[in-house]
């Protein structure tokens, strides 16, 4: 598990990649290059990587933008809300063995979380990390 609770409020460790599953996505929306780039190294070796990241930039870049993992499919959105949903379409069609990892602020985390429930994806399947801001929605 790659969170827990301190004085209620949820912590978050590095991700590190779960090597019995079949399939792993990457999800991440706000959070800082730096925190990016380090969740990137550690799951560079995983078979089956694909990379779903909010950065309008990247978005209009086109497929040339994945140098960093050339064998990742990548899928670039301009917003978090074009993000998550094509996320709970296609998490909803996914066959088991599918992992997330999610990196990104707590509502980023929780909306990922949601959607993950909703589409009866196990709660271990998904692992989080928290980058960007601090701030939660109450």
């Amino acid at each position: 598990m790659t969170y827990g609770y301190h004085q209620g409020r949820p912590e978050h460790y590095p991700l590190e990649p779960d090597l019995h599953g079949t399939r792993h996505w990457f999800v991440t929306s706000e959070a800082t290059g730096e925190d990016r780039a380090d969740a990137l190294a550690a799951l560079a070796g995983l078979a089956h990587l694909e990379v779903w990241c909010v950065d309008k930039y990247m978005a209009h870049a086109g497929a040339g933008a994945t140098h960093a993992l050339p064998s990742a499919v990548a899928r670039w959105f301009d917003d978090e809300s074009d993000l998550l949903w094509a996320l709970e379409h296609a998490m909803c069609r996914a066959a088991i063995g599918l992992r997330i990892y999610a990196l990104g602020t707590q509502p980023f985390i929780r909306s990922i979380r949601q959607l993950a429930d909703r589409c009866a994806i196990a709660p271990e399947a998904v692992r989080v990390a928290h980058s960007g801001g601090a701030l939660s929605r109450v």
